[in-house]
Order: structure tokens, then sequence, then C-alpha cells
């Protein structure tokens, strides 16, 4: 790497650090990043767009830890650059816009990342028009924005011109078409329109199957929100369809050996949690002894995410009789 110009071992640095993201192994990613800003600052400059794009990159990271307000930093100095040196309306300023966003709702502040979103949106259309998918992503995450605050009918307009348009333009088979159908049936859950929920979802989830098989992403996520769906039916037999799809979808994460993605250790947790539901705690215990194992490793004892997984093992095990109070992780 010595013999190469700084340009190439920045990038040579972000593509190891996004080998190291794959694999959650996120403090490792970040020491990349931090030594490939160094290098940017030092031989590119502040407001080199390879500066802004590390900046970026490492602001995901954080995000990705639940470093908030470290991501926020980053973004915002990204976004002010951005700002002044490419203008207000710019789609890079629209991409900064909605990367504030996403930190802002990390940090529970919903409505000022709703103001930026719509800002963000705004932009998209005016630049790239509102069928470009750059545009759609942009609605989309104002949608989600949406959804957060309780307002599922404004969410649900949004989402179904996102489908709308990716079924027209990608196909009704592509993830992203796939996951817009999912997002749109959380819509009419939250408008307490089950049955139009299920029937998105369920279709969300039988064309995840076919065209992208069992263990895909966007399968699994698809059948992890159906089940919610189910469960929000509040009947024994919406329980019981919950529990079975939650099994069928860690079945086959387990079948594709994908025991440690953090897809993984959602899907443990939230069946976990639908057994400790019907009192099968023996069936909760070894899937939240591994999702503590894993944040632990991946986070460290003292992240909240650990905190909250060794919260939920103490009590499966004071249930079973196993502790007689909660321990120090």
């Amino acid at each position: 790497m010595a013999h190469t110009s700084p340009r190439h071992q920045i990038r040579a640095l972000i593509e190891q650090a996004s080998d190291l993201e794959d694999n959650a192994q996120w403090d490792e990613s970040i020491a990349l990043l931090l030594q490939a800003l160094q290098l940017c600052e030092r031989h590119l400059g502040p407001n080199h767009a390879d500066t802004h794009l590390t900046q970026t990159i490492l602001a995901y990271n954080y995000r990705a830890q639940g470093q908030y307000g470290e991501a926020e930093r980053l973004d915002r100095e990204v976004l002010s650059r951005r700002q002044r040196l490419l203008g207000d309306t710019h789609a890079e300023t629209a991409k900064s816009l909605n990367n504030v966003a996403l930190d802002l709702k990390g940090q529970g502040r919903e409505c000022e990342a709703l103001d930026l979103e719509k800002k963000a949106l705004d932009i998209m259309i005016s630049v790239e028009g509102e069928d470009a998918l750059p545009t759609l992503t942009s609605m989309n995450n104002l949608a989600n924005s949406y959804v957060n605050l309780g307002r599922f009918q404004e969410a649900a307009d949004l989402h179904g011109r996102v489908l709308e348009v990716r079924t027209r333009v990608l196909g009704q088979d592509d993830p992203l078409t796939i996951a817009a159908m999912d997002m749109l049936g959380g819509d009419y859950r939250g408008l307490g329109q089950t049955d139009r929920a299920i029937q998105l979802q369920e279709d969300a989830v039988r064309t995840a199957n076919s065209s992208l098989g069992a263990a895909h992403e966007t399968t699994v996520k698809c059948m992890m929100n159906l089940a919610d769906t189910y469960k929000s039916q509040n009947t024994d037999e919406g329980t019981t369809r919950q529990v079975e799809l939650l099994e069928q979808a860690h079945e086959s994460l387990h079948r594709h050996e994908q025991e440690d993605t953090p897809l993984t250790i959602g899907l443990k947790n939230n069946l976990a949690v639908a057994y400790a539901r019907v009192g099968r705690l023996q069936d909760a215990r070894p899937l939240l002894v591994s999702c503590h194992e894993w944040h632990k490793t991946t986070y460290g004892p003292s992240h909240p995410r650990t905190q909250a997984s060794s919260q939920n093992l103490a009590w499966i095990l004071e249930q079973l009789g196993e502790l007689v109070r909660t321990p120090v992780f």
C-alpha cells in the first residue's frame, strides 16, 4: 500500500472496512475508516468528494453501533460542506439530509427528522423526477418516519406510490418492490385494516420465497413482519401462525448456516419472545442465550442493545427458577 497513491490507499481501506461490515465487525471497520479519513484530510482536504464519502460511511458504522451522536456530527459536517459547495438543491445534499435524519431518528428526535426528510424529498423530486429510484428511496424514508409517528395513512399514501412505481420500473419480483409491498401491509396493520395487511404481506412472502429464496434477507424480513401482523389479531390462531412462521424463517437461516448475522439474531429474539408469550420458556432460553452472547461479542457488555438482551435473558432464567436475581453481565 506504501507505493500506491493516497486515493488508492483510501479506497483499499474502505473496501476492507466494507468486508468487516458484512460480518458485523464494527470496531475493526471503524478503525480502518478512521485511517482512511486521516488520509483524506491530509492529502485531499475537507472539501473533496472522497472525504465526504469516507465520513458518510464512517457515520453509517457509528449508526450501526448505536453511536448516533457521533454519526450526526459527521453527517452534519458533510451536509454543511455539500450545501456550501454544491448548493441546497443538489441530489448529494438531499442524501446528506436523509443521513442526518437517520441519526436523529436513532436519538428519538422523530419530528426533526421528518422535517429534513420532507426537504430531501422535495429536492429529489425536483432534481431526479418523481419516478427515479433515488427519489423513491427518499419517499420511502419519509413514509417510514410517518410510521414511527403513528401517521399511518400518510405512510400508506407514500408507500403505495413507491410500490406502484417500483412494480412498473423494477418488476414485482425485485427485492425493493417486495419490501415496498411488505411495508404497505404494515401501514394497513397500523390503520387497523388487518385483513388487507395480511393479504399484502402474504403476497410479499410468497413472491420473495419464489423469487429470492427462503433464506434471503428480504424474505426473512417479510416473514418477521407478517408474523407481527398475525400476532396483532390477538387470537389463538394468530399467535399459532406467528410462532409457526418465525420457526420456518429460523429453520431456513439455520439450513443455510446463517447463525450469527444481525438478521438472524433479530429473528431469534422475536421467536424467543413469541415462545415466552405462549409459555414455552425452555424453548426461549437457548435463543436468548445466543442473542446475548452475540450482542456481548459484537457491541461489548455496556452497549444498550447488550443490556437489553441481558435483561431479556435474566427474566427467562428467573421464570425458570435458574436465577434468584438479575445478574450483572
